[in-house]
């Protein structure tokens, strides 16, 4: 098989656009809201340790790092599933038509 061949297919290049993209989208829906969480503690520590309700014992800074946490599950599990779903795909596809 010709790497060339795979590499000049256009169903190539819209498979590594594709996946550029969604990397990217992930990559900043996980680090902006880390990046936020993490200018907040060095700005205004404080502000992290408030309370969320009334005499409740969690904070803002627990809350804010759980959904940071469920942000980056969120887009690991969608990257995966779009990985498995469309890409994968793709992928077999291209592969196929370069070896026949």
């Amino acid at each position: 098989m010709n790497n060339n061949i795979i590499i000049n297919d256009p169903a190539y290049q819209n498979l590594r656009r594709s996946r550029r993209q969604i990397m990217l989208f992930c990559t900043v829906c996980c680090l902006l809201p880390l990046a936020i969480y993490i200018g907040m503690a060095i700005l205004n520590p404080l502000l992290l340790a408030v309370p969320v309700s009334a005499g409740g014992g969690v904070s803002v800074g627990m809350a804010m790092g759980l959904v940071v946490f469920i942000i980056s599950w969120l887009m690991t599990g969608l990257y995966t599933y779009i990985a498995n779903s469309r890409l994968d795909e793709l992928q077999s596809r291209i592969v196929a038509e370069a070896r026949s």
